[in-house]
């Protein structure tokens, strides 16, 4: 593949990264390269029309993995590598999350927060309990309390008797993300990882000042809508409703008394949540 040959010309040290979303509308895989500074580059996207989905949810195996398999196959030849593990995205009205803490006692004559006070803290804070047919997706840290004062977010050096993390856990059923993570395996991928889509539309767009200026991220697909909210750099919020944009095609061909396929066409054709600013 062009990733052994550039392996062997020693212009790429870390292999290509994989990413797979088997959306309720379209299925798709992305392929990246990280240089040695840490940036991903793009070389390949893969895109085909999904079947066998239902509001983020694979109903039909058999139908799903035929957009997985097409997507792969364009991303495949797109960037010139074999993809045989990815990273998967996942979605769907499933996703809960909810905030754990962990606190400790500050033991020491000086009660002065150490490294060694900070990893036991976050690593009580990331013992999530959830429910057996539930899986945790992402533990995501807040910001640290010392004894009354919360909003601290490097306590290292401090004065408290008792520290406090706050942790946001993000979870869904269980079931539900197996379903996904086996419609990649029955196109041969394995499945290295699971995130939910949200976090990763996030990560990817929103700009350190948004974050620290508060912001809330909504990603409006064809049968969800995620949302995550930051305030002070910090996840305050994050979820998803099983509504998308195929609700508005189904209202159209319903008022209108035509077929679905018509319907999408006069939606991406007439349809706009722009606000006009002239009217306002």
């Amino acid at each position: 593949s062009g990733f052994n040959e550039a392996k062997k010309r020693g212009c790429m040290a870390i292999p290509p990264i994989a990413a797979l979303e088997i959306g309720t509308t379209r299925t798709v895989m992305c392929v990246g390269e990280t240089n040695e500074s840490g940036r991903v580059k793009i070389t390949g996207v893969g895109t085909y029309p999904t079947i066998g989905v239902r509001k983020g949810q694979v109903v039909d195996l058999s139908q799903a993995r035929v957009g997985v398999e097409s997507a792969a196959k364009q991303a495949e030849k797109q960037a010139d590598v074999s993809i045989w593990q990815v990273l998967l995205a996942t979605s769907g009205g499933h996703i809960q999350a909810g905030v754990n803490p962990g606190m400790v006692t500050i033991r020491s004559n000086d009660h002065v927060v150490s490294r060694e006070d900070i990893e036991e803290v976050t690593e009580n804070a990331k013992e999530v309990q959830v429910e057996a047919d539930r899986q945790v997706l992402h533990t995501i840290t807040q910001a640290f309390t010392v004894d009354d004062q919360p909003g601290i977010v490097k306590p290292e050096g401090m004065r408290c008797k008792v520290l406090t993390l706050n942790v946001m856990a993000v979870h869904g059923l269980k079931n539900r993300i197996d379903n996904a993570v086996n419609a990649a395996k029955s196109a041969q991928l394995d499945v290295s990882d699971v995130a939910f889509s949200g976090v990763c539309a996030a990560l990817a767009v929103l700009t350190p000042e948004q974050k620290r200026n508060g912001v809330v991220l909504i990603d409006l697909g064809g049968g969800t809508t995620n949302y995550i909210a930051y305030c002070n750099n910090v996840i305050s919020a994050v979820g998803c409703v099983a509504v998308g944009g195929d609700h508005v095609t189904n209202d159209i061909a319903l008022a209108f008394n035509i077929p679905l396929n018509r319907a999408e066409e006069v939606k991406r054709a007439e349809g706009c949540a722009v606000i006009d600013a002239e009217s306002g």
